[in-house]
């Protein structure tokens, strides 16, 4: 999972206590990587845009 934009300034914050509720919810969770990209809030419609081209 990528997290870019506003988040990853608090990510030292947020990061922890996401990754603990994933992994409490369901510990398969716990090997999800949690990655950060810096490159501003065109993440959001990078993920929006690669969701919407999946087949139904």
């Amino acid at each position: 999972m990528v997290f870019g934009g506003s988040i990853t300034a608090a990510w030292p914050l947020t990061g922890p206590p996401l990754s603990a509720g994933l992994t409490h919810h369901d510990p398969r969770l716990a090997r999800l990587a949690l990655s950060l990209r810096d490159d501003g809030e065109d993440q959001a419609m990078l993920g929006a845009a690669v969701f919407a081209a999946r087949p139904a």
